[in-house]
């Protein structure tokens, strides 16, 4: 998992109506909220492992959150529309590996929580290989 959150929040950070929408990226809170406030929380999980001689493939799930403050949905509209558009068949950019993959595979839907204020979700799925881990140099 090395490098894949930097990349992604990297790639949030990039799009400045998703940062005003989610204010800053955090991960590993299993979507509940860190603060009080906006903000967009990230759990990262591997979920296969593809390697082969000349490359070692990864698979991962990344489920975003939302969490608006907001009683009405604009904001968490607005965070779907520009996740939509930053991470399905998207590309990453790390030293660490090279991106095959990106792709939204449950779409974003706004909700409201416990407390009656607005969120959405969204789950992504990435695939990537490693260029630094090959078999031939693994134990080098």
């Amino acid at each position: 998992m090395t490098g894949l959150f930097p990349a992604l929040e990297a790639r949030f950070n990039g799009d400045f109506q998703l940062v005003s929408a989610g204010r800053k990226l955090y991960q590993g809170y299993g979507g509940k909220p860190y603060q009080s406030g906006p903000h967009t929380e990230v759990t990262l999980r591997r979920t296969d492992s593809l390697d082969g001689f000349d490359a070692d493939i990864e698979v991962y799930r990344a489920e975003f959150r939302c969490f608006t403050q907001s009683i009405n949905a604009e904001a968490a509209e607005r965070w779907c529309e520009r996740m939509t558009a930053r991470f399905d068949d998207g590309q990453l950019e790390s030293s660490q590996f090279t991106v095959c993959g990106m792709e939204i595979v449950d779409q974003p839907k706004p909700f409201v929580d416990e407390m009656k204020l607005y969120g959405a979700s969204c789950l992504v799925q990435i695939v990537l290989q490693r260029t630094t881990n090959q078999p031939l140099v693994r134990a080098l």
